[in-house]
């Protein structure tokens, strides 16, 4: 899927920042999986969470949303 990915992008100018993508795995036996993915010739790092707009996914035997920040911000903001 990945090299689907990154022939479009050739195909149609698009460029992917290997520094802002990175693996995630989910689920029981997620530290038993040791792979290199490359994006095009870019390796890319595996994590253990994500942000993705503003909000922190953290990866274990369950994706689980960390929406903290996000309200603390708010209240920051609202000055309350």
């Amino acid at each position: 899927m990945l090299d689907i990915c990154y022939s479009y992008g050739i195909e149609n100018h698009i460029t992917f920042n290997h520094k802002k993508s990175v693996c995630v795995i989910v689920g029981h036996n997620r530290t038993k999986f040791e792979a290199h993915i490359y994006l095009g010739n870019m390796r890319l790092v595996w994590a253990d969470s994500i942000k993705y707009l503003g909000i922190m996914f953290s990866a274990g035997s369950q994706l689980s949303v960390n929406t903290s920040h996000i309200k603390r911000k708010f209240y920051m903001a609202r000055g309350t």
